[in-house]
């Protein structure tokens, strides 16, 4: 009975995961404006009867069973596919609680994660499907799984004080602590991106990659992103993780103080309500050098990305979920800055084996991730792609956005990590022209798209520029002002195992340069008002004289 609700519950995981993979980005992104429902339970935890337990697990069976598994055990049919996988109830190992190392979880703790799910994974918030005594029932019944999380089996919290006021000086001394006595940059990196010389070997209690997270990503915080959570987490540690706990080695000060450090390094989301990217004018050469300073002077919008899951091979674990962009244009060409996190600068490549036709149904072809050794594997490259619609449309109906389609070609200018290591290469962008993911791209015939890419602690900016005009209007977009020009950023983190349609995606957006109003439109207005007021000073004058 069981094997026929998994075989059923298989059918409907393939869309479940299609459907939960493009709405992550979208939630992960909401959840930074409000991003955790409050921390305590309104009403008294419910007692563990027979009757509890049992609702739980009627619960459980509909809502948990395709990940968890039906026995707890992180082998439900989904589980596989999802990074992090699902928790494990038979270990009565959390990760996020108030109790410090190995000790189990609170009631509390596992309530407060089934009410406000756990940001960056699979595991969704249930308050809005689940009242607050289902949730008391389904917790009651994962609580069975293990002997760890039996009643009266509950660790000590630890008690958070009062936080102290974030002011410049505890940012800096959280600063120093980071880089000095605590050495948190070892795994999360210098500037907390996650890219530490460490962070590449972490593993977590059953064997299984664990990444260090990257700090900056306000929207990804397990656990929550105000200081008091961080404290917490910096108490407490992460167990059954890489994160240990610094209850003895820091004072609660310093841990403040951290906290403190770590909130600052966030980036703040910066809302994009329009779809219009308009380029800035610039009077001088567009630079090519990513860190020149003109840049900062360019305003930018966030991008998100998701992955691509549309067409196989898919990815349902991307990588980059975060696309910041600048571009400016002067009297002959068009310039993009790219900016976003990696973990590693990935300059190798080679390409991967065909997929053999006997997986290539829809389901299998999502990477199965567990274990480690199955996961896609390299040496891929980084790359970034800006993808523009060749013809404007006259209608609202656009090219498929991954790679157009027959009738509604895109041409792509792809930037290539290896390549830009190569000082025999002209340009380490490629403009190719796609008809259709499932069609061979071809190459334009004029590659005068130039580019640059500087990797720093964590992160890639990159530089393409072109002229505005096309050599090949039927192929490469031509750029004119007053056009609204649909345009879409991919990316490709090879590390993660992203090569050909493995990649981050975002949505459509437009390139508009907006028309100068000509001189003469000013001159003739000019000239109106001033013949107007001259007339009615004419027709008063004359009516007095009268």
């Amino acid at each position: 009975m069981v094997f026929n609700l998994e075989k059923k519950v298989m059918s409907v995981m393939k869309i479940v995961l299609l459907i939960v993979t493009l709405a992550i980005p979208r939630l992960l992104f909401a959840q930074e404006s409000l991003p955790f429902v409050p921390e305590e339970p309104s009403t008294k935890r419910l007692e563990p009867t027979p009757e509890n337990v049992a609702a739980g697990k009627k619960i459980y069976t509909q809502r948990c069973l395709p990940c968890h598994g039906e026995k707890g055990a992180s082998d439900g049919a989904a589980a596989v596919f999802l990074d992090p996988r699902p928790r494990d109830f038979t270990l009565g190992m959390f990760k996020l609680k108030t109790t410090i190392g190995d000790e189990p979880p609170t009631l509390e703790d596992h309530f407060r994660i089934v009410t406000r799910g756990v940001p960056g994974t699979a595991m969704p918030s249930w308050k809005a499907l689940l009242n607050e005594e289902e949730r008391w029932q389904v917790i009651l019944y994962e609580r069975t799984f293990s002997e760890r999380l039996a009643p009266g089996k509950e660790g000590k919290p630890i008690t958070v004080g009062a936080e102290p006021p974030i002011t410049p000086e505890s940012i800096k001394k959280g600063d120093e602590i980071f880089h000095g006595k605590a050495a948190c940059f070892v795994c999360h990196g210098q500037e907390g991106r996650g890219d530490g010389p460490l962070g590449p070997t972490l593993r977590d209690k059953m064997g299984n990659p664990v990444l260090p997270r990257d700090l900056t990503k306000s929207w990804l915080f397990k656990g929550g992103n105000e200081p008091r959570h961080i404290f917490t987490r910096i108490t407490t540690g992460i167990f059954f993780s890489g994160m240990p706990s610094f209850e003895d080695k820091l004072t609660e000060e310093e841990r403040w103080n951290v906290a403190h450090y770590v909130r600052s390094i966030q980036k703040n989301l910066k809302e994009f309500k329009d779809v219009v990217l308009k380029p800035k004018p610039l009077n001088g050469e567009i630079p090519l050098n990513p860190d020149d300073p003109i840049w900062n002077t360019v305003d930018y919008s966030d991008i998100p990305m998701s992955g691509q899951v549309t067409f196989p091979p898919r990815t349902q674990t991307q990588s980059v979920d975060l696309m910041t962009v600048r571009t400016v244009y002067n009297d002959k060409e068009i310039g993009f800055h790219l900016e976003w996190n990696d973990r590693s600068k990935n300059t190798m490549h080679e390409d991967p084996p065909e997929t053999p036709k006997k997986k290539a149904n829809a389901y299998e072809t999502y990477p199965v991730l567990y274990p480690a050794e199955n996961r896609p594997q390299g040496p891929y490259r980084d790359g970034v792609a800006i993808q523009m619609a060749v013809k404007i449309p006259d209608s609202p109906e656009l090219p498929h956005f991954i790679m157009g389609q027959s009738g509604k070609p895109v041409n792509l200018w792809h930037w290539k990590a290896d390549w830009n290591e190569d000082a025999a290469k002209t340009t380490p962008v490629e403009v190719v022209i796609g008809t259709g993911p499932k069609s061979p791209v071809k190459l334009a015939k004029t590659q005068n798209v130039m580019g640059r890419g500087v990797f720093n602690n964590g992160r890639w900016r990159v530089v393409m520029k072109r002229p505005l005009a096309s050599d090949e209007p039927n192929n490469v977009t031509p750029i004119t002002p007053g056009a609204f020009i649909p345009v879409s950023f991919h990316a490709w983190d090879g590390s993660n195992g992203e090569v050909g349609l493995r990649r981050s995606i975002s949505s459509w957006y437009y390139i508009l340069i907006e028309k100068k109003t000509p001189t003469n439109v000013y001159v003739y207005s000019i000239g109106w008002a001033l013949f107007a007021v001259g007339l009615e000073f004419y027709l008063i004058r004359r009516a007095r004289s009268k």
